[in-house]
């Protein structure tokens, strides 16, 4: 999957093609089962590829989303797989 994301001016392109997959996380069932890997760039950016029920925050949809900071530190403590 691969998509632009980022402010006007500052748009990044992201493509799970080409990072790095070092992480993941998964859990749920039926309308809440979700499914999350976290993607590291070249530029050492990095990102989620996320496909989950419509209970869940991808809302029956698969999308990327950006993430850094405290939120990618927590999202690693709660990952399987992290490097």
């Amino acid at each position: 999957m691969m998509k632009q994301l980022g402010k006007p001016g500052n748009r990044k392109m992201y493509n799970t093609e080409t990072a790095e997959a070092v992480a993941y996380r998964y859990g749920g069932s039926g309308e809440k089962r979700y499914h999350e890997v976290l993607y590291k760039t070249k530029r050492e950016d990095y990102f989620i590829h996320g496909k989950g029920g419509t209970l869940t925050k991808w809302n029956g949809a698969e999308n990327l989303c950006e993430i850094s900071g405290d939120a990618l530190r927590y999202w690693k403590e709660q990952s399987r797989g992290s490097k």
